[in-house]
C-alpha cells in the first residue's frame, strides 16, 4: 500500500502532523488535559462515536488519539525522569501492563477489532491516570485543573437545561431520556451527572481560591437540583454517601455517628414503602432491593467457572473480546451488556491481581490524603475518591475518572514539594 504515491503522501503527512503534536504536547502537556475534556463534552453533545474518523474496518475516535500521545509522552516521562520510583506509577504500571496482555490475548482469539472495542474503556483510563501522574504537581497547575473541569460542568448543564426546555416544548425526545419515573428527564448519562457532582465537591474545597470555577456562589443551587432531576439514582446514593462523608471530614458529625446515619438511612430507604421515591426513583438503582437482586444474579452468572476459558483467567483476566452472553433463572432472551460493576468488570478484565493492585491503589491514596487532612484540598480528594468507589458499586469506569485519580495521586506526591493550599 505504501508502494502507492498518495498512500505514501498520506502516511508522511500523518507521521509528521503527529511527531509534530507529539513535541508539542510535550512542551504543553496541559493541551492534552484540554482536548481530553473537549472530547467529553463533544460526546455528551454529540453521542459517542461522533467525532471517529473511519478508516477501512476500523473507527478511530478522538481519544483514542489522545489516548495514544499520553500513554507515549507517560512512558518517556518516566524511563528517562526516572518516575519509576513512586509506589503509585509502579502499581498503575503493573495493571496496564495486565491490561495489555488481555489485549494481546483477545486479538489472538477474538481479532483486532473486537478486542480493541472492548478494551478501549481501560485504555482511556489508564492513559490518562498514568499521563497525569508523570507530571509535576504545581499549585497553579491544580487550579487551571479545576478551573476547566468546572468548565465542563457548566457546559454539561447548558446541555441539560437545552434539551429539557426543547423536551418541555416537544421539539426533542429520545427513549434514552426516559427516566424510571416515566418522565424524560434523563438528558445526560450517569457518567455526566456523576461529573457534576465532582465539580460540585470541588467547587467545596477551592471557593476560597483568588481563582475559582466560575460563578462559583451559585454553582451548589444549580448543580444539585440537575443532578436530582436527572434520576440516576447511584449517583443519587453517591451524592447522599459524599454528604455524609464530608460531614464527617469537616468534623460537623462524629466518625460512629456518621457510620450509623448511613446505615440507618440506607434501611430507611429500603424498607419505607409507603414513600412514593422507594418505590419509582429508587427503582433500578443498587439501593434498590429488586434491581439490586437482579444485579447480585447477573454478576454471579458473570463468576460461573464455565465462563474462564481456564485458571489463568482467574488472576490475570478473561481475554478483551470476551463476550457476556448468560441466562438469567426464568429469563426468555440472553443477557448481553457488561457487568455494570467497576469490580467485576475489572475481575473479568485484569482478574484477581488486578483487582488487588487496583484496590491497593485507592487504599494508598486514600491512607495518604487522610495523613494530609489537615489541608482542605486533601479532604476534598478523599470524598472524590469516595464518590467513584461508591458508583463503582453499579458502573464501570470512565476516562475522565482516570484524570481525576491521577491528579489526587499527583498531589500526594508533589505535597513534600509545594506548600499546602
Amino acid at each position: 500500500m505504501l508502494t502507492d504515491p498518495t498512500y505514501l503522501s498520506l502516511f508522511i503527512i500523518a507521521l509528521s502532523a503527529g511527531l509534530f503534536l507529539l513535541v508539542y504536547f510535550q512542551r504543553q502537556p496541559f493541551a492534552l488535559f484540554i482536548l481530553a475534556l473537549f472530547a467529553y463534552v463533544s460526546e455528551a453533545l454529540l453521542g459517542t462515536g461522533a467525532l471517529n474518523i473511519g478508516l477501512g474496518s476500523f473507527s478511530v475516535s478522538m481519544m483514542d488519539m489522545l489516548a495514544f500521545f499520553m500513554i507515549v509522552l507517560a512512558g518517556a516521562r518516566l524511563i528517562f525522569y526516572r518516575g519509576w520510583a513512586r509506589l503509585t506509577i509502579l502499581l498503575v504500571s503493573i495493571i496496564f501492563v495486565l491490561l495489555l496482555i488481555s489485549w494481546l490475548r483477545g486479538i489472538e482469539l477474538f481479532g483486532i477489532q473486537r478486542s480493541t472495542n472492548a478494551f478501549r474503556a481501560y485504555f482511556y483510563f489508564f492513559a490518562g491516570l498514568l499521563f497525569t501522574i508523570s507530571l509535576r504537581y504545581s499549585a497553579d497547575f491544580f487550579r487551571r485543573f479545576v478551573l476547566w473541569l468546572g468548565a465542563c460542568g457548566w457546559a454539561l448543564i447548558v446541555i441539560a437545561l437545552v434539551r429539557w426546555i426543547f423536551v418541555a416544548l416537544g421539539l426533542a425526545s429520545s427513549i434514552n431520556w426516559t427516566s424510571a419515573s416515566g418522565f424524560m428527564t434523563r438528558v445526560l448519562n450517569a457518567t455526566n451527572a456523576l461529573f457534576l457532582l465532582q465539580v460540585l465537591i470541588l467547587n467545596g474545597y477551592t471557593r476560597c481560591e483568588s481563582r475559582k470555577i466560575f460563578l462559583s456562589r451559585f454553582l451548589p443551587y444549580i448543580f444539585i437540583p440537575a443532578i436530582l432531576i436527572l434520576q440516576h439514582r447511584s449517583v443519587w446514593g453517591a451524592l447522599f454517601f459524599v454528604a455524609i462523608l464530608i460531614l464527617f471530614l469537616e468534623r460537623r458529625i462524629g466518625g460512629i455517628f456518621a457510620v450509623g446515619l448511613l446505615i440507618l438511612a440506607g434501611l430507611a430507604v429500603l424498607i419505607f414503602d409507603g414513600f412514593t421515591l422507594s418505590a419509582n426513583t429508587l427503582a433500578g438503582t443498587f439501593l434498590d432491593l429488586g434491581s439490586f437482586n437482579w444485579r447480585l444474579q447477573n454478576w454471579l452468572l458473570l463468576l460461573d467457572p464455565k465462563r474462564f476459558l481456564s485458571t489463568l483467567d482467574l488472576f490475570i483476566g478473561q481475554p478483551f473480546g470476551t463476550d457476556y452472553v448468560r441466562y438469567a433463572a426464568g429469563a426468555e432472551y440472553a443477557i448481553t451488556f457488561s457487568a455494570h460493576n467497576l469490580y467485576l468488570q475489572t475481575f473479568l478484565n485484569v482478574g484477581g491481581l488486578g483487582l488487588a493492585f487496583l484496590l491497593v491503589l485507592y487504599g494508598y491514596a486514600t491512607l495518604k490524603l487522610w495523613r494530609l487532612r489537615r489541608s482542605k484540598i486533601s479532604r476534598g480528594f478523599i470524598a472524590l475518591l469516595a464518590v467513584q468507589l461508591v458508583y463503582g458499586i453499579a458502573y464501570s469506569m470512565s476516562y475522565e475518572q482516570g484524570l481525576i485519580l491521577g491528579l489526587a495521586l499527583l498531589f500526594i506526591a508533589g505535597q513534600n514539594q509545594v506548600e499546602t493550599i
